[in-house]
């Protein structure tokens, strides 16, 4: 069996937010992706990103420009509570993207224009499950997933869409807000197995980012 194992680790986005409260804790530290649902709660989240590039490193590491590409991902998440001790949510996940190549301006992922410069559609859909492993700690929680892909060429006229494989990923996350209560930190350790349509195991992948939620006006 062929196998290729793929390990990329990097430190995301470290934002700060401002907020103020009413009570003891904002709805900021309680509702984090760290804890679950109650049950009968729902939870929907909607995620985008654009990314644009006019330059690529050759196989010697130098810089060279080429026509710019763009690459837009939109990602709708909705969960719900299940069990009565809040320690199982169920859901789904739906992936949709536009992609733009041939020196297009950035914005023109949002056209819907049908050339041979463009390609975009749902790419993919994931039933998931997110679940508290340990009784005790109620403020770290997995999040597995196993993404069905849409899409049969990865690469059609030059353009790519998305990965034709399928994806089983597991999210870790975990929150711990220090004694002052003005501080929380939130960390996410994500991992992604992609299994060729053959069955066979491709690639893992391993990401981790944090965040920190800073409180300005005390009680």
């Amino acid at each position: 069996m062929k196998q290729t194992l793929l390990f990329t680790i990097l430190l995301l986005l470290t934002s700060f937010a401002v907020f103020s409260q009413d009570e003891n804790k904002s709805n900021i530290q309680t509702y984090t992706p760290s804890k679950l649902l109650n049950k009968g709660q729902w939870d929907i989240k909607w995620f985008n990103n654009l990314y644009t590039e006019t330059k690529f490193a050759d196989s010697n590491g130098d810089s060279q420009s080429k026509a710019r590409e763009n690459y837009f991902t939109s990602t709708i998440e909705a969960f719900t509570g299940i069990s009565d001790n809040n320690s199982i949510n169920v859901g789904a996940i739906i992936e949709f993207r536009s992609n733009t190549i041939a020196g297009r301006e950035a914005f023109s992922v949002f056209s819907l224009d049908d050339t041979a410069t463009d390609r975009k559609g749902i790419t993919s859909i994931a039933p998931a499950i997110k679940w508290q492993p340990i009784k005790d700690v109620g403020n770290f929680s997995i999040q597995s997933a196993f993404h069905i892909p849409l899409v049969k060429n990865e690469t059609e006229n030059g353009v790519f869409l998305d990965q034709s494989s399928w994806i089983f990923q597991n999210r870790l996350f975990y929150d711990y807000t220090f004694d002052s209560g003005k501080w929380q930190l939130f960390t996410e350790l994500n991992t992604e197995y992609s299994f060729e349509r053959r069955n066979e195991f491709c690639k893992q992948y391993i990401l981790i980012s944090s965040r920190y939620f800073y409180e300005l006006f005390s009680k």
